[in-house]
């Protein structure tokens, strides 16, 4: 069924049909479905003029058009909370919070950056409404069990740093015949697992706890040579190897959290835009594929 033809502006009032099926929202008819939603059957959205979330409060079937898909942030440490702010994707989305997000039960993409806590109830809302999970947050056993949708593991969201990790995974053999070792450093704050270095230990080794990790902001400033300014917020990662006399030292550092974040639009930019399996991938794959 077709919305009359009169027009729908400040201070005029619609006229509704008495039974609808399916009503497409263009911008600038909102408001008169917001102001008679017992009227409006399923409601096909393609204008963010009317927002999921509110047409579900009203009672509104909602099914998502051009307005784009919903983005579902989990999480309340730094990492969630960038992400909802700085947030930067190449269309429009509709970023939201978690458990706000699952308000609305329609296929989402859930990006998992908390410590676990929510994990059981996210990956349930990705089950019933088919939509994909980032796993952000390392030490998950999420990998091992069959969901029956998409999951992308994501060790780190870094590009550049999943680049570095993917050449030592695919050359780290290379040096078993050598002494190798691994320093990691983070904010002081930081009590979570270095679940990057552990990933770069693997490929290279060397068992886990072997890894050095420094938290003490006077060995970052004085011996790793880290900023002042960015004590607060770093991730350094050497790797040196030595055989016959001769050395090699690897670095990383990454400062800030925009390298992260713009990561994180990458690859949501990926699931959107490719058709991919029900199935658990590592972020390695993307890699491999050219994706990223």
């Amino acid at each position: 069924m077709v919305w009359p033809t009169n027009r729908v502006g400040a201070g005029t009032r619609a006229t509704v049909p008495a039974r609808m099926t399916t009503c497409v929202c263009f911008k600038g008819f909102a408001r008169c479905v917001m102001a008679q939603p017992s009227l409006i059957g399923p409601l096909l959205l393609t204008s963010p003029s009317l927002l999921p979330c509110k047409a579900v409060a009203l009672g509104i079937s909602v099914t998502s058009g051009d307005c784009g898909m919903q983005i579902i942030i989990v999480g309340s440490g730094k990492l969630a909370t960038e992400l909802l702010s700085s947030l930067g994707l190449s269309k429009t989305y509709q970023i939201t919070s978690w458990p706000d997000g699952k308000n609305v039960a329609t296929r989402s993409i859930v990006v998992h950056a908390g410590s676990g806590r929510e994990l059981s109830s996210a990956v349930a809302y990705c089950r019933a409404t088919a939509s994909p999970l980032i796993e952000l947050a390392t030490g998950s056993d999420i990998e091992r069990q069959s969901h029956g949708f998409l999951v992308v593991l994501c060790p780190n969201t870094n590009v550049l740093m999943l680049k570095f990790m993917l050449m030592l995974e695919m050359s780290g053999h290379l040096f078993r015949d050598c002494k190798v070792s691994l320093v990691e450093s983070h904010q002081a704050s930081k009590t979570s697992v270095p679940g990057t270095a552990v990933n770069i230990a693997q490929s290279i080794g060397i068992k886990a706890e072997d890894i050095r990790s420094v938290r003490d902001p006077d060995v970052q400033r004085t011996e790793l040579q880290i900023p002042v300014d960015q004590l607060a917020r770093h991730a350094y990662h050497q790797v040196r190897i030595e055989a016959d006399g001769c050395e090699l030292q690897l670095e990383s550092r990454v400062y800030s959290a925009s390298p992260y974040t713009d990561g994180v639009s990458r690859i949501i930019e990926v699931v959107l835009n490719h058709k991919l399996d029900h199935r658990c991938y590592s972020i390695t794959e993307f890699l491999k594929n050219g994706w990223l």
